[in-house]
């Protein structure tokens, strides 16, 4: 092969590599940006021993998607006693990635052997639709293509579950869906005492409740999940002491607001009225 045709077939050859390298990267197939999704689960107080709920998925639905398509971020079964889920307990539901987008349900599926124990004794918690077309809770939350999106469920065993006329348990979901918690919410936390004193705790915005609780042994107790605003924290003892309200606690998000020591006053029952007979 003489000089000139040498240098001919190598720039034949670096040519044809530069096609190669070109037509790779042409037909590259970049999918769709993907973001993480969190899911965690709390419960306010209930007069319920357990309320043991059998989740078998948790999935979150897309906005302008098809019905039936829904990303599925878990598919193992797990059990939860909401009971254990208070004063700001919080237990990892579910991560998974998922196409970032606008978001507007999330759906847990139920399976057989939910149940509530009450006064010691376990019976059977009817969810209805809850194996078939699940829980759904409605909430708009966006996720990022990189970025990581919190959903936290705190879920109302009180309020979600009711006693039938002929002496069942059914469940009818009360669930608030807080979107990243950490910077759109903040908490209120305070000590009851006398301490072991047994009550229900409230923060109240306007007319509604929007959080209950109940003091730990040691009178600790905490209002989590709160929206940012103004709250009224009323505290109704189960024993013979008075009601006891803070007005004007200010929330702020990812900030705690500490009410310090509460000191009920004792209320001493009240005598009995004895009627006197007068004499004629």
């Amino acid at each position: 092969m003489n000089i000139k045709r040498f240098f001919v077939v190598c720039a034949g050859l670096v040519a044809m590599a530069g096609l190669v390298g070109c037509s790779d990267n042409d037909d590259d197939t970049v999918g769709p940006a993907t973001g993480r999704v969190q899911v965690q689960l709390t419960d306010a107080p209930a007069v319920f021993n357990e309320v043991n709920i059998v989740i078998t998925e948790v999935a979150v639905h897309q906005s302008g998607s098809d019905s039936t398509a829904w990303e599925t971020l878990r598919t193992d079964s797990t059990t939860v006693d909401l009971l254990t889920l208070q004063n700001g307990a919080i237990r990892q539901l579910a991560a998974a990635n998922v196409p970032s987008g606008h978001y507007t349900q999330l759906r847990l599926m139920v399976g057989n052997g939910s149940t509530v124990v009450v006064d010691g004794v376990t019976h059977p918690l009817i969810i209805p639709s809850g194996m078939q077309s699940g829980i759904k809770v409605i909430g708009n939350f966006d996720v990022s293509g990189g970025g990581t999106t919190d959903l936290t469920l705190d879920f109302d065993a009180a309020r979600s579950i009711h006693e039938t006329g002929s002496g069942e348990f059914m469940l009818q979901p009360v669930i608030r869906m807080i979107v990243n918690r950490g910077s759109t919410a903040g908490s209120i936390t305070g000590t009851v005492q006398p301490d072991s004193l047994g009550a229900f705790i409230y923060a109240i915005q306007g007319p509604d409740t929007v959080q209950t609780t109940r003091p730990q042994i040691s009178g600790q107790f905490t209002l989590g999940l709160l929206p940012v605003g103004t709250y009224t924290v009323a505290i109704h003892p189960d024993t013979a002491y008075r009601d006891t309200t803070r007005t004007s606690v200010g929330v702020t998000a990812a900030h705690t607001t500490n009410l310090g020591d509460i000191v009920l006053t004792h209320q001493p029952a009240e005598a009995p009225v004895v009627a006197v007979r007068r004499r004629h």
